[in-house]
């Protein structure tokens, strides 16, 4: 896009100011409004180096696969995070949580809670949690309860997302890679499986698509197997790939990635995260998604693109020999505006470069954040260490 040199230093002057949020987003909202029922580690829990085994997880129904919904939610324009509906404690209080498969602990916040052990967890953009650990029962959907869970409570909180609609984050991260959380437990969804109440520890997950389009942008979470109806299958639709993660992430290697139908950049490995609003990619790839005309790079190298999805080129990633197109809406982000800017025209991009600390090494995997999981349905596999992709029904 040409400006003239003054638009260009008010523009430069408006994107100096965009902060790039790191991988992991997923922090709650401060919400104090409902007591959590909680009780003390169990005496039958055995600690072997901080890790917590609790002896009475029993089975109490057949496996089962269930899903539930997953609303988005949206700042600055944008589907920013998706919450799921868990119930706790004897009460079995709904609890909205925050579903990120970039962490693996799981964690509310309550009214009131004192207990001797604690945990602290801090995500990629600098926010943190940390608390005392419980234990409680945990329901999903139709599931019978799943007692005796280590719960992390978040009653220190500190992050930029406080208008979260949440009151807690499920980390899903691979379980089997992640033995122990940070609460000392395992995940929930190997709970689940301990538990004898899902058949494998699969989750299925369905974002849905809301901002922009004036819609709820309803998902779905599928938890010990996945959901047929939301994918299609066959040749050129689907694809599984073994987990290139150690760390208990989920992680891809990518083929490709095209703009207007033109290779950009080959072979990147790509962290899968629903708990980032963004695609963040190493530092230098991210021009190559802003090379055509009415796209913006400021000097301090954020990224801007036009409001308008029309005008954007059509941009995918391949993995294996599966193309995933990006309906272009969902790369646009919040519109830019001030003084003496065109109004309704140029927007922030969801494509950015990893902001790199100072005094840190330079990130080396891009991360595959809300914008591209809207445009395929996971199938993130801890027990074959596997991750399938296909294009939504």
């Amino acid at each position: 896009m040409k400006f003239t040199p003054s638009f260009t230093v008010l523009l430069n002057a408006v994107l100096v100011a965009f902060s790039i949020a790191e991988d992991v987003q997923a922090v709650p909202t401060g919400r104090h409004d409902a007591a959590l029922g909680v009780r003390e580690l169990p005496d039958t829990a055995v600690e072997h180096n901080d890790a917590v085994v609790i002896s009475n997880i029993t089975a109490r129904a057949e496996p089962r696969v269930v899903s539930i919904p997953l609303l988005a939610f949206q700042l600055g324009q944008r589907d920013v995070g998706y919450v799921g509906s868990f119930k706790l404690g004897s009460a079995a209080q709904n609890i909205p949580m925050l579903v990120d498969t970039g962490s693996s602990t799981f964690w509310v916040i309550p009214k009131t809670a004192q207990q001797k052990r604690t945990w602290t967890i801090t995500y990629g953009d600098g926010s943190s949690a940390s608390g005392p650990v419980v234990t409680d029962s945990v329901k999903v959907g139709a599931l019978d309860a799943m007692p005796g869970f280590p719960i992390g409570i978040g009653t220190a909180i500190s992050g930029v997302l406080a208008s979260v609609p949440a009151r807690g984050t499920a980390g899903f991260s691979n379980g089997k890679l992640e033995a122990t959380t940070r609460t000392g437990g395992v995940t929930i969804l190997e709970g689940l499986k301990a538990s004898e109440l899902i058949p494998a520890s699969v989750v299925g997950i369905q974002l849905g698509r809301g901002a922009r389009l004036g819609a709820v942008g309803t998902g779905q979470l599928t938890l010990g197997g996945s959901n047929p109806a939301k994918f299609q299958t066959g040749a050129g639709n689907l694809v599984t790939v073994r987990n290139t993660a150690t760390s208990g992430l989920w992680q891809i290697t990518l083929a490709n990635s095209k703009v207007n139908g033109r290779i950009v950049r080959t072979s990147r490995s790509a962290l899968l995260d629903t708990g980032n609003s963004r695609i963040l990619t190493t530092k230098g790839d991210g021009q190559f998604f802003h090379s055509f005309p009415g796209a913006f790079t400021s000097e301090n190298g954020i990224f801007g693109l036009p409001c308008d999805p029309t005008k954007i080129p059509p941009i995918s990633f391949t993995v294996g020999t599966v193309e995933f197109p990006i309906n272009p809406v969902d790369i646009i982000g919040a519109e830019i505006v001030a003084e003496g800017l065109p109004q309704g025209q140029l927007c922030y991009s969801l494509i950015q470069d990893h902001d790199d600390k100072p005094g840190k090494p330079p990130r080396t995997t891009w991360s595959l954040g809300i914008p591209f999981l809207k445009n395929v349905y996971q199938i993130l596999d801890s027990d074959a260490n596997t991750i399938t992709l296909a294009k939504p029904a």
